[in-house]
């Protein structure tokens, strides 16, 4: 599977949505396994690995329970920022740019039927 159709895959809820920019601010959050499921199972995020801070020293134990998000979370992130840019431009540019040429081809019309 493609990158796009795995993003296209990914339908998320308003609370996930939170859950997951909280995920990514808080690398480290301490959640529990019920509330991050689904996102782990998307692969949007998975168990934190790196070293974490013990009296002073980095420390190979990993406290379990800790979360961060994954490299296809900033796929995903970049497919959804694309995916609103599109939808900006179609909705709201692409209007305006057919009414201004319109109203510049009907005015040209208008001043050429003047002429005559």
């Amino acid at each position: 599977m493609n990158r796009k159709a795995e993003c296209e895959s990914v339908v998320l809820t308003k609370d996930e949505k939170r859950l997951l920019k909280k995920i990514h601010k808080n690398p480290h959050i301490n959640l529990k396994w019920e509330e991050v499921e689904s996102l782990a199972d998307m692969g949007l995020i998975e168990e934190d690995d790196s070293p974490l801070p013990k009296h002073g020293l980095y420390s190979a134990d990993i406290m379990s329970g800790t979360y961060c998000t994954t490299e296809f979370y900033d796929v995903y992130m970049a497919y959804t920022h694309w995916e609103f840019n599109l939808l900006v431009l179609k909705s709201l540019w692409f209007p305006i740019l057919v009414s201004l040429i319109t109203s510049l081809i009907i005015n040209g019309i208008v001043q050429l039927l003047l002429l005559l």
